[in-house]
C-alpha cells in the first residue's frame, strides 16, 4: 500500500521562493515543507512517532503540475529588529525595509507527494488528522 498525501491550494497559488533565488517561485513544494507543518500540526506522542517513522522513509515522489506561472510583489514593511536611528513615526525605533514576495500560479492547484511503503492503517488515520489541521503550506 502506497502513502499519498494531496495538497490542494485552495487560492490556486503557491506562496515560496527558492531557497537559492528569492527572486524565482519553488515549485513543486518541497516535501520539507508537508513535514515541517505536519510537525507544526502534530499533538502528542502517537503523532510525533508517526512523524519519526514518515521522516526516516525515503523521499516521495511529487507529481504536480509543470513550471507555473511566476509573479512578484514588493512592499516596505516595519522591520523587527530595533535601530537607535528609528525611524518610522507608528513604530518607535523601527526602520523599514523592502520585502519581495514571489508566487507560483499552478495549472492545477493539486499536488501529490507518494511514498511507496507499507503504512498501517492506523498511520494513515493520524497523518490524516494532522494535515486536516495545516491552515497553510509555504508563506502564509
Amino acid at each position: 500500500m502506497a502513502l499519498i498525501m494531496t495538497v490542494e491550494l485552495l487560492s490556486g497559488t503557491y506562496d515560496a521562493a527558492e531557497v537559492d533565488d528569492r527572486d524565482r517561485a519553488e515549485w513543486p513544494p518541497h516535501p520539507a515543507r508537508l513535514f515541517c507543518a505536519l510537525v507544526a500540526a502534530a499533538r502528542g506522542d502517537a503523532d510525533r512517532a508517526v512523524l519519526r517513522w514518515l521522516e526516516a522513509q525515503p523521499a516521495p515522489t511529487i507529481v504536480a503540475a509543470g513550471q507555473p506561472q511566476e509573479s512578484s510583489r514588493s512592499a516596505y514593511v516595519v522591520a523587527n529588529a530595533l535601530s537607535v536611528k528609528g525611524g518610522s513615526q507608528t513604530h518607535p525605533a523601527r526602520t523599514n525595509g523592502l520585502w519581495s514576495r514571489t508566487r507560483a500560479h499552478p495549472m492545477s492547484p493539486n499536488v501529490q507527494l507518494i511514498w511507496l511503503v507499507a503504512v498501517q492503517p492506523d498511520m494513515v488515520d493520524r497523518l490524516d488528522e494532522m494535515a486536516r489541521r495545516i491552515p497553510y503550506l509555504g508563506r502564509s
